[in-house]
């Protein structure tokens, strides 16, 4: 009988070793997570260089053929240069929610003023130095 006993408290210890050891690759884990969770400027430049990949392959490549001949070549090189206007647009409407170890981002973008053009929502999610865009709906 005395011989179950041991092996009781050496399965006792193997449970709380297995226990600690996942423990503390929870603990890494997270820290991983909260030391690369990017912040809202890393985000500005990820959406903004989305936004561009998005008109470039929307608007210049749809110009109607009386423009396309004049601005085809100029219209991708006019998307390159306002990389810091979509930054402060998307700054400017942007909500975050910083969970420490990830974040979410929320994006409206529209044009004041007028309904004659769409309004995007964006959702995305900022993790480990990069973004996953979960969400992109047109109203």
């Amino acid at each position: 009988m005395a011989g179950s006993h041991s092996g009781v408290r050496t399965m006792g210890k193997m449970n709380r070793v297995l226990w600690l050891g996942a423990l503390a690759a929870i603990s890494l884990v997270a820290v991983g997570m909260a030391a690369t969770n990017p912040d809202p400027f890393e985000y500005e430049q990820y959406a903004a260089d989305r936004l561009s990949i998005y008109l470039e392959d929307q608007l210049c490549a749809d110009l109607p053929a009386f423009l396309a001949q004049v601005l085809q070549e100029q219209c991708s090189v006019l998307l390159k240069q306002n990389q810091s206007a979509f930054q402060e647009i998307i700054r400017n409407h942007t909500q975050r929610q910083n969970f420490v170890l990830f974040s979410r981002y929320s994006t409206t973008l529209a044009l004041p003023g007028t309904g004659l053009l769409p309004t995007y929502q964006v959702d995305s999610l900022g993790a480990f130095n990069r973004f996953f865009t979960y969400r992109a709906v047109q109203h």
